[in-house]
């Protein structure tokens, strides 16, 4: 066994247990289900060589994942993968945890439809981060992220109200 072995291993325990929220992650910017599945794999890609020095892969990954979907990167990289573990192919893995309802799906619909900045800020406050931690990923203000959670969840609360009965 070599010295990557430990690291992969890492890697893969880490990218089985979070491929679901970050694929959903990716698709609340914005992208499609397929960019959303580039976009997750080149952030992997990405951190691949650098994984062990990374402290928190989940900020690290989005940061990854929100920077190539606003420089429209979306498209499957043509870099190797060989590295990476081949789970998608597997039974019961990480890629049936992202599948929607027809309320998950109108909610994804409406997130989708809100302004760029509005839709970052939401996905990274889903994810469990604070206005404070989301506002020194994206370089921005405490209160600005503050405000634009404030628009999303506005804009979500009044397109949910439209729905009459059916947003139990």
């Amino acid at each position: 066994m070599h010295s990557a072995d430990p690291i992969r291993e890492a890697l893969a325990a880490w990218y089985i247990g979070n491929l679901g929220g970050l694929v959903l992650f990716a698709m609340m910017l914005g992208a499609s289900r397929h960019e959303a599945d580039d976009l997750v794999h080149s952030a992997f890609v990405e951190a691949l060589p650098c994984w062990a020095d990374i402290s928190h892969p989940g900020a690290y990954l989005r940061t990854c994942i929100s920077r190539a979907y606003r420089h429209g990167r979306s498209r499957l990289r043509e870099e190797p993968v060989a590295q990476l573990p081949n789970l998608a192919a597997e039974p019961d893995s990480a890629w049936d945890a992202v599948e929607f309802d027809d309320q998950q799906r109108r909610v994804l619909n409406v997130i989708r439809q809100l302004p760029a900045r509005q839709r970052q800020v939401l996905a990274w406050t889903l994810d469990g981060y604070d206005p404070h931690e989301i506002a020194e990923r994206l370089g921005m203000r405490p209160g600005a992220v503050r405000a634009n959670l404030f628009k999303a969840r506005r804009n979500l609360a009044t397109a949910v109200a439209t729905w009459g009965g059916s947003h139990a």
